[in-house]
């Protein structure tokens, strides 16, 4: 489960007029060195799966596992783009 600072920033369904869908995680209220990893077993990212928002152009599940670097703790979830 996430904590409360974490919250999904909107994507838009992948369509023929509109190939590429922005997704990510906000943070809020937190200055914390977080590490961000994002992985895919069927869609396909294009930009940034190192960073907090990303750009993908196929539809597909996505995997994201955030770690704070100065605690150790860490998060994982999944969406469906």
């Amino acid at each position: 489960m996430f904590p409360d600072f974490f919250r999904f920033y909107p994507y838009f369904d992948i369509t023929c007029a509109d190939p590429i869908s922005n997704l990510g995680l906000l943070t809020f209220g937190t200055n914390r060195n977080l590490s961000f990893q994002w992985s895919t077993t069927s869609g396909n990212i294009i930009i940034g799966d190192t960073t907090a928002f990303i750009q993908v152009d196929q539809s597909g599940n996505l995997f994201h596992f955030s770690f704070d670097v100065d605690n150790g703790c860490s998060w994982d979830t999944s969406i469906v783009v």
